[in-house]
């Protein structure tokens, strides 16, 4: 019922990028997904209509691994675009989509409110994935047991019969919304890693 997308900054294009996929899901969203029809018991509507809304913030965003070496490990984001795209997205209505000031500062457009609908149009982009899947035929066993804590163990057998495919597979995602309060000296020091893993 929800995600969270994540562009790296690294092309100097992330916020036009962002902003044209929320538009692209928005507008498969109203064309092939508004109306779902599913088989229910007689005297029961078989129609569900769904929409969604998109909030895209931007700032610095941290990386983090969560869990320990035992156990599962979460990849998690932190930072202040994280936060600006949950405030965004709580101020959204079906159908819309609003940006944070920053997001819109970065876009290269001002504006005095701290969250605004996004109605401008835009290109669609080319793709830019992160990793090139045609490069990845076989996966190691070595490589399956390192991302194995990430996966869920019936993905993590297929990656070790050596079907690549499954890396592209979705998984379950945790979402934990939490609040730190940190010192400029705590994001440097190892006190960050330690915080993750008692998480």
């Amino acid at each position: 019922d929800a995600m969270a997308v994540y562009f790296p900054d690294v092309r100097g294009d992330a916020m036009a990028r962002a902003l044209a996929c929320g538009q692209q899901m928005q507008q498969l969203m109203q064309v092939s997904f508004s109306r779902v029809l599913v088989n229910r018991p007689t005297g029961k509507s078989p129609e569900f209509l769904l929409t969604i809304k998109i909030g895209v913030g931007y700032g610095t965003v941290r990386e983090l691994v969560v869990g320990n070496n035992q156990g599962e490990l979460e990849f998690a984001l932190t930072g202040t675009a994280v936060d600006e795209a949950a405030q965004a997205e709580h101020r959204a209505t079906a159908g819309q989509l609003i940006a944070s000031r920053a997001a819109m500062a970065q876009f290269g457009r001002s504006t005095a409110d701290a969250f605004v609908p996004f109605t401008e149009s835009l290109p669609q982009f080319e793709p830019a994935p992160l990793l090139d899947w045609s490069k990845i035929s076989q996966v190691r066993p070595e490589q399956a047991d390192q991302i194995g804590r990430f996966v869920p163990k019936a993905i993590q057998a297929r990656l070790r019969n050596n079907n690549a495919g499954a890396l592209a597979e979705q998984r379950p995602v945790t979402t934990i919304f939490l609040q730190f309060n940190m010192r400029d000296g705590d994001l440097a020091s190892d006190n960050l890693g330690l915080m993750g893993q008692q998480l």
